[in-house]
């Protein structure tokens, strides 16, 4: 199978979009070991990931623009259809639901849906889950912040609140953008938990690496998306796919007090389980290539199968 792979190679993406791109080829070779990756040629199935480079309309019509192709400012856009994805695209995956609910604010996402103008699907990409996986040594660490530079006056509060409560609890800082790979996994291998204080992401690939090394999140939700003249209350930070099994999730005006109850129940989490069940290469690439078959041929899904 020819699978056309579109990039615009003269700005491409550094860091989550470059490893979406990456992961998606290695599990589609998982998948479909004969298939033939293309790069700004057309394929049976097509897809755009990232960085466009020419006009909507000289795409393959058949083309899957994503992941969120329409950027989270354009619901400031006067008219929707000055946006080009949204005029000429008909097929678009989105990473999680609050990014559709908040375009939907303008763009008419939900009637495109219902009427079947457009095939819109949900799709999260994948990470490495044979790097980003539990140690087999001993926890030497009690616990990491992970957190984005626009919300370093927080962190005075919580170390504050750790110091009063937990004197003598040890942990680091890792801030979103100034960390590699390796730094990351570390951090969460020889940690007994993490400290999420997090911007919105649209599906925030960290935090899964983070919950495949068997590292429990205590997340401190973001609960309102402003942009502009615009807003949106909701889940909106990092961790867009949550289970029980991972963590606890709590709120700014709440996590003082839902904290003890996470620590009390820290033995009970499983989050590599969860991550590793859900968001290898394969899975990721299987489910995305699920999609396409779908909108190309009902009967060619069989292939994955």
């Amino acid at each position: 199978m020819k699978i056309g792979l579109w990039l615009h190679i003269e700005h491409f993406a550094a860091g989550g979009p470059t490893a979406v791109i990456i992961g998606f080829v290695i599990g589609i070779k998982q998948i479909i070991p004969s298939s033939m990756i293309l790069i700004n040629e057309p394929g049976y199935i097509n897809f755009q990931l990232f960085g466009k480079d020419r006009h909507i309309r000289l795409y393959p019509v058949n083309t899957i623009f994503g992941p969120n192709p329409i950027p989270l400012q354009y619901v400031g856009i006067e008219d929707p259809n000055n946006d080009l994805v949204w005029r000429y695209a008909t097929n678009m995956t989105f990473s999680s639901m609050w990014v559709i609910n908040w375009l939907g604010q303008k763009f008419p996402i939900q009637q495109a849906i219902e009427d079947g103008t457009k095939n819109i699907n949900l799709w999260e990409a994948g990470i490495d889950t044979d790097y980003f996986t539990p140690s087999s040594t001993p926890k030497t660490q009690d616990f990491f912040i992970y957190y984005k530079s626009q919300n370093m006056s927080d962190i005075e509060g919580i170390w504050n609140f750790l110091f009063h409560h937990y004197y003598g609890i040890k942990g680091s800082l890792i801030c979103y953008h100034f960390y590699t790979p390796e730094m990351l996994r570390d951090a969460a291998q020889k940690s007994k938990f993490c400290i999420m204080l997090d911007n919105e992401e649209t599906q925030g690939l960290a935090a899964i690496e983070i919950m495949a090394c068997d590292c429990p999140i205590f997340c401190i939700d973001r609960t309102l998306y402003a942009n502009g003249n615009k807003a949106m209350e909701g889940s909106v930070t990092s961790i867009v796919s949550w289970s029980a099994v991972c963590g606890l999730k709590s709120t700014k005006e709440e996590w003082k007090s839902d904290f003890p109850s996470f620590l009390a129940n820290l033995s009970s989490y499983t989050p590599a389980t969860f991550a590793h069940e859900n968001y290898t290469y394969k899975e990721s690439a299987r489910k995305l290539m699920g999609i396409a078959l779908k909108i190309m041929n009902p009967v060619q899904e069989k292939v994955l199968s």
